[in-house]
């Protein structure tokens, strides 16, 4: 409608209609308003006549004063679940927050927004404690926490009970040789960041280990076969065999470039076939498997123990997973040992027909080999747990007549953007190879160990940030006329304590202090390189930095001195943009004692 147009009675007509309605519909929120007010009431015993004349203010006050019950937040909480798709939950971890949550209100298109309610977890109050969540903030502690928030808040709170996983103190099976299998690529595709965290970690890991122990064989495998290389295979018009050299290489240059060391044993899945061919006529002999169709499925109900790593049971586990459907099982929780393969499909000779391993029973297989029926320590993303793993201590120990597969678990949690896992799906997928031209690899090392292993780690450019420019501080300690020396177990103590990498930067942070002072350079550079850290000289530290700004050094001067002349000459404006021009380009500048510094950022 064009205003302009109107005449002044129709506008004045248009007016009195548009006030009416106003007017209509402020009556009818507060009738809405009146009805919410007339349950809480009912809910608190509260009459009529006593929430007369009452302001919204005082009314607040007496509910506030009359407080709340358990079951006043549990009927509060049905009726959410009942009314509502989605609700609106903040984690809480202390008084100060819950009354966040309790108080917390914005205006959006007219109507009052506000939170549901309150989560407390374990994770969250270890973390407010500079704690791991392995119950080291234990359940006694965290009711304490409970009862200071139902003391402030009558919201409804959801209470997670766990205290994390427990703490173990790791006794080997031989001190003479420790064993350890870390689940490693699927070469379809390059690894991004979230599969570079185990990397990191359990490198960590097996530093730690050989500083302890005399011999430490750490395995980590490739998968060179399975469903998704056949699908991406066919997808880029190219065998299989190309994929995963091209793809096991570009891994191989990701592990360099975040200075991990290489494991004992990389083995390839197509290198053991005949293993796991032998690996599943021993099952079958022993009533484990059975054959359908020229498909080997694993019975899932012959391991009475299924679901023990992740503690659930097994139809809590199938109902919260994705199974495959096949009219060749016995049941549909049953995973596949061997399938046929169709044609132009790599395939190998088998007793059922040619065809190929199920994913899972590789690394039984592979770990067989390289470490015997069992070991000391398995790791992996926490999104192995089920079914991968669950599946491996399965048709293991039932293959080996084993009472354990390995003694040891150690699951690393996701890496989120925006606090939502990185996943194809979700196509949040940060490459690694993609960092290697744009950053040194140390920072993104650093940056994985930044937050503790078992707790999701929110991957965004103020990490990076961050974690280059503690870098670039460490890096003013000269590292020439470094002489090496052990690292005392007291700086170690926080990676003895479940691989508390925070805590161990935290002890990094100390040392520095004291080695820009001169007080034992020489210990702070051990600590660093102790965890893959300082690797690089000074001048390949600077050149990385260097290289990636698109200027050269006499280009940035020449920069300098029109910026110089711009601020004589008192146009600031002009300063400014040479400023940000500079800044955009990699280099910083700054103002000190009447003269103009400048680095690369």
């Amino acid at each position: 409608m064009k205003l302009a147009s109107l005449s002044l009675n129709e506008l004045e007509a248009i007016q009195k209609k548009v006030n009416r309605e106003i007017q209509k519909r402020r009556t009818k929120a507060q009738e809405e308003g009146l009805k919410k007010i007339k349950l809480i009431a009912a809910e608190y015993g509260l009459t009529a006549t006593e929430l007369k004349g009452i302001s919204s203010t005082k009314l607040l006050k007496l509910y506030n004063s009359i407080g709340t019950t358990p079951d006043r937040r549990r009927k509060h909480l049905r009726r959410l679940i009942d009314a509502k798709i989605s609700s609106r939950f903040l984690d809480i971890h202390n008084g100060l927050s819950a009354l966040i949550v309790e108080q917390t209100k914005i205006s959006k298109n007219s109507r009052i927004e506000e939170f549901d309610g309150m989560w407390a977890s374990s994770l969250t109050n270890s973390s407010a404690k500079g704690k791991p969540d392995i119950e080291a903030v234990d359940l006694t502690e965290r009711l304490q926490l409970l009862n200071e928030v139902l003391e402030v808040t009558t919201k409804p709170i959801i209470f997670d009970g766990d205290t994390g996983g427990k703490k173990e103190h790791f006794k080997p099976i031989d001190e003479n040789n420790i064993k350890m299998y870390v689940c490693g690529p699927t070469v379809y595709d390059d690894p991004h960041i979230g599969n570079a965290r185990p990397l990191v970690i359990f490198d960590i890991l097996f530093k730690i280990l050989k500083n302890n122990f005399s011999k430490v064989t750490y395995v980590r495998n490739i998968t060179d076969i399975d469903d998704k290389i056949i699908l991406s295979s066919q997808k880029l018009k190219i065998t299989t065999k190309e994929l995963t050299e091209k793809i096991t290489k570009s891994f191989f240059e990701d592990c360099k470039f975040l200075n991990c060391e290489d494991p004992t044993h990389q083995p390839k899945a197509t290198e053991h076939i005949d293993l796991m061919i032998q690996m599943i006529n021993d099952l079958i002999k022993k009533g484990y498997a059975y054959e359908n169709n020229k498909h080997v499925y694993f019975e899932v109900k012959k391991f009475s123990e299924y679901g023990k790593l992740s503690n659930k049971k097994l139809e809590d586990l199938i109902a919260g997973s994705r199974v495959e459907i096949s009219d060749n099982k016995r049941n549909s929780e049953d995973f596949v040992l061997w399938k046929p393969s169709i044609k132009d499909e790599p395939s190998w000779e088998s007793p059922w027909g040619p065809g190929r391993p199920g994913w899972h029973l590789e690394c039984s297989a592979m770990s067989k080999k390289l470490l015997g029926d069992k070991f000391d320590i398995h790791g992996g993303g926490i999104d192995l747990i089920f079914p991968h793993h669950e599946n491996e201590i399965a048709q293991s120990r039932c293959a080996n007549d084993t009472e354990v597969f390995a003694n040891f678990w150690i699951h690393n949690a996701f890496i989120t953007m925006s606090n939502e896992k990185m996943a194809k799906s979700q196509g949040n997928i940060l490459k690694i190879k993609d960092f290697r031209k744009k950053m040194s690899g140390q920072i993104i090392r650093l940056a994985l160990m930044s937050a503790h292993y078992r707790q999701p780690l929110d991957w965004n450019d103020k990490l990076l940030i961050d974690c280059e420019n503690t870098l670039d501080k460490w890096y003013r300690i000269k590292l020439d006329n470094f002489k090496p020396v052990k690292v005392p177990d007291e700086i170690l103590k926080p990676l003895y304590e479940d691989l508390n990498t925070p805590g161990y930067i935290a002890n990094l942070h100390g040392l520095y202090e004291k080695a820009i002072k001169d007080d034992n350079k020489d210990l702070f550079i051990s600590a660093c390189r102790f965890i893959g850290l300082l690797n690089e000289t000074s001048e390949q530290w600077h050149n990385f930095k260097r290289d990636r700004v698109s200027l050269s050094e006499p280009e940035i001067e020449k920069m300098i001195n029109l910026r110089d002349k711009a601020r004589e000459n008192k146009d600031y404006k002009e300063a400014d943009r040479i400023r940000d021009e500079l800044s955009d380009k990699g280099v910083l500048i700054e103002d000190k004692d009447g003269k103009t510094l400048w680095k690369f950022k």
